[in-house]
C-alpha cells in the first residue's frame, strides 16, 4: 500500500506503508500543497495548490501528466511526426532515437552528426518519411525515418541553428551563420539563400502555404521573406538584441514572435503591424510552438509556460524537468504536449482542460 504526504514545499511525497521507506517525490505545483487524495481504485492522485491548480498524477509513477523519458545526453528537440504514431528526439551527442509515439517504446537510433557537434535542428518531413537534421558541424542530412540510413547531405559552410521543412515538402530552410539557405529535397541542391540579417540568424519558420519565410536572429529583427525571389517582404523590428524565433500561425493570419529575453508579441501576417503583446515572461525563452488549432502558445521558458493566443496571457505552467525545458512540439491533435531538457529529459504533458480530461476517463 502507499500513503501520500502533501508538502509546504510544494511537493507531494509516497511512501510504501509496509516499512514507510520513501518511494516517490512528485513535483509539479509552485508553490503550497493543501490537499492529496488517491482515487477509489488507487490509480490516481489529485492534490490542489494555493497556486491555484489541481493537478491529477499516475500514483503508479513519480511523473505528472504522462511518461518521462531520458535521451542519451542533453535533449534539445523532441518532435512528433506528422500522423502523431512516433516521436524522433535530438540530443546533444549528436545522435536521434525514434519512439512509438504511443506506447513510447524505443524503435530506432543512430548517430546522426559527430559527438562533439550537438544535434539540435530536426523536423520531419510531411508525408513522415524522412528527418532533416542539423548540428554545429557545417552539413545538413536527410534520413530515412525508419531506417535510419542516410538520404542526403547539404553542406553549407557554417553549423545550422535551426531548420525547418516548407509544408508543402519541398524546401529546408536552415539558419546558418548570418544566411537562411533554402535547399531543395527533391533535386537535393540549393536553391536559394536569405542575406538579410546583419547578424546571426536563429530560426527559420515558413507559412503555412510555404510562400514565405520568417526568420529571425541577434539583429534584433524577424525578417519575412518571399521563397520564390529570397527577397524582403518587411521586418519586424523589436527592442530586443536576440530575437529567438517567429512563426506563423497555423491559419497564416498573424505571426508570433518571441525575444531571447521573453517578450512575445503577436503582428499582422500581411505586414507585420504589432496585434497586441502575449506575454512577458521574466526568465526568458529558448523556442516556442503554437497549437494547432491556433489557441495556444506553448514556451520553453524555466518551466514550459502555455499562452492565451486570442486574449493574451499565461494561461498555465507544467514543471516538467530539473533544467529549464529548451525545446517544445504539440502532437497533430494539439492534445499532448512534447518538451525536452538540457537535463536529458523528454516530457509527455496532456494539454485538455482538467473537465474534459475527466469527461475521457469516462467514455
Amino acid at each position: 500500500a502507499t500513503h501520500a504526504t502533501a508538502s509546504d514545499d510544494g511537493t507531494l511525497r509516497l511512501w510504501n506503508t509496509a516499512d514507510w521507506s520513501p518511494r516517490a517525490t512528485l513535483i509539479g505545483h509552485g508553490d503550497d500543497l493543501t490537499s492529496a487524495a488517491f482515487a477509489p481504485d488507487g490509480s490516481r492522485l489529485f492534490s490542489s495548490s494555493t497556486d491555484g491548480s489541481v493537478r491529477i498524477w499516475d500514483a503508479r509513477t513519480e511523473y505528472y501528466g504522462g511518461a518521462k523519458l531520458t535521451a542519451s545526453a542533453a535533449a534539445y528537440v523532441a518532435r512528433y511526426s506528422p500522423d502523431g504514431s512516433r516521436m524522433a528526439i535530438a540530443s546533444f551527442d549528436g545522435r536521434i532515437e525514434i519512439r512509438d509515439g504511443n506506447t513510447l517504446e524505443p524503435l530506432h537510433t543512430w548517430q546522426a552528426h559527430p559527438k562533439g557537434k550537438s544535434c539540435h535542428a530536426l523536423a520531419w518531413t510531411p508525408d513522415g518519411k524522412a528527418l532533416v537534421s542539423g548540428s554545429w558541424e557545417p552539413v545538413v542530412r536527410v534520413f530515412d525515418a525508419a531506417s535510419g540510413e542516410l538520404r542526403a547531405g547539404f553542406e553549407q559552410g557554417d553549423g545550422t541553428s535551426h531548420l525547418a521543412i516548407s509544408p508543402d515538402g519541398k524546401l529546408v530552410g536552415a539558419a546558418a551563420g548570418k544566411r537562411v539557405v533554402l535547399w531543395s529535397l527533391e533535386e537535393k541542391k540549393q536553391v536559394g539563400e536569405f542575406t538579410g540579417h546583419t547578424s546571426t540568424a536563429l530560426a527559420a519558420n515558413f507559412s503555412p502555404d510555404s510562400k514565405l519565410c520568417v526568420s529571425t536572429g541577434r539583429d534584433g529583427a524577424a525578417r519575412v521573406f518571399d521563397v520564390s525571389s529570397v527577397a524582403q517582404r518587411f521586418e519586424i523590428r523589436t527592442s530586443a538584441q536576440d530575437v529567438a524565433e517567429a512563426m506563423f500561425t497555423p491559419d497564416a493570419s498573424s505571426i508570433v514572435v518571441a525575444t531571447r529575453g521573453g517578450h512575445i508579441t503577436l503582428h499582422a501576417a500581411a505586414d507585420g503591424s504589432l496585434l497586441r503583446e502575449l506575454a512577458r515572461l521574466r526568465h526568458g525563452l529558448n523556442h516556442f510552438v503554437i497549437s494547432p488549432d491556433s489557441s495556444r502558445v506553448a514556451v520553453a521558458s524555466n518551466v514550459v509556460v502555455l499562452i492565451d493566443l486570442a486574449r493574451g496571457g499565461v494561461v498555465g505552467e507544467l514543471r516538467r524537468h530539473v533544467e529549464h525545458p529548451y525545446n517544445v512540439a504539440f502532437d497533430p491533435s494539439g492534445t499532448r504536449l512534447l518538451s525536452c531538457s538540457t537535463d536529458k529529459t523528454i516530457a509527455v504533458s496532456d494539454t485538455r482542460p482538467l473537465r474534459e480530461w475527466l469527461s475521457s476517463l469516462q467514455r
